[in-house]
């Protein structure tokens, strides 16, 4: 699931999930979170996607972003996106954006996401 890069910066980026061992179950959290990290490079658009049965949070760690394009999120800001909710994600021009994401949702969804890129 790493972030595509269409012409938009160097495509620098990467994301891992936290606490989730090789089984695929989470460590000491309910089953039905997910936690991890996204490091998106400058200029590197997530393309537009939906999670089909979990809903997305994201805790701006580091770095501003947009969110489809609906204005500029500084560290700090916590942004909700509802299950199937279409979304995309552009770090600013400068430095790289650091998020925190958690997916919540039926355990099946969660062991098998499917992302639906636009």
């Amino acid at each position: 699931m790493a972030p595509r890069d269409r012409g938009q910066g160097a495509g620098l980026s990467g994301y891992a999930q936290l606490g989730v061992p090789f089984t695929g179950r989470p460590a000491r959290l309910p089953p039905d979170v997910r936690i991890g990290l996204v490091m998106l490079a400058p200029r590197c658009t997530y393309p537009q996607h939906s999670h089909q049965g979990i809903t997305e949070s994201y805790v701006a760690v580091s770095g501003a972003f947009s969110e489809n394009d609906m204005g500029v999120y500084a560290p700090g800001s916590v942004i909700l996106n509802q299950a199937g909710q279409t979304h995309r994600i552009t770090p600013g021009q400068a430095d790289p954006c650091l998020l925190l994401f958690a997916w919540t949702g039926p355990t099946e969804n969660l062991r098998d996401d499917r992302l639906a890129f636009d």
